[in-house]
């Protein structure tokens, strides 16, 4: 009888098998993590153009030229614009905003941003639907007195 010492040709194989699936769903997390770090940094470097493009946005006193949006030229060769849809609301004078944002740079991936706010702005607001919402308001106020007398 002869001392067996070693590992056989289906031990080794099937461990480096094993050992090259390990790598490979190493390799993919690693490759995943630094793709998610990329997009983190981009975000963050976009986030101040972000911001500015909404705060030009904003600041449009006609809600047609609002909505139809408008383009900036950026420092560094690129564009931005963007479009919103604006919905009234029950309030008064206050309205649903849906703003996409997109940033055009040349060598580089457009980035799009939507952001949902309320945004007051009595300037928008048509003096019949003011006066209407007025008054349903007073109709609402009125009938819970009333029903708590």
């Amino acid at each position: 009888m002869r001392n067996r010492r070693g590992f056989t040709l289906l031990e080794v194989t099937l461990a480096a098998a094993i050992f090259a699936v390990a790598v490979v769903v190493l390799s993919s997390a690693f490759t995943n993590a630094l793709t998610a770090l990329s997009n983190m940094r981009r975000e963050e470097n976009d986030a101040p153009l972000f911001e500015f493009v909404r705060s030009r946005a904003i600041t449009i006193p006609d809600l047609e030229n609002f909505e139809e949006g408008e383009k900036l030229s950026l420092p560094d060769e690129g564009q931005a614009m963007w479009t919103a849809h604006v919905e009234p609301t029950s309030i008064v004078d206050l309205f649903k905003v849906e703003l996409t944002l997109t940033l055009q740079r040349p060598g580089r991936d457009d980035a799009v941003q939507v952001q949902q706010f309320y945004l007051l702005r009595p300037t928008w607001s048509d003096a019949d639907d003011r006066s209407k919402l007025i008054d349903d308001a007073k109709t609402r106020l009125s009938n819970e007195r009333n029903s708590h007398l």
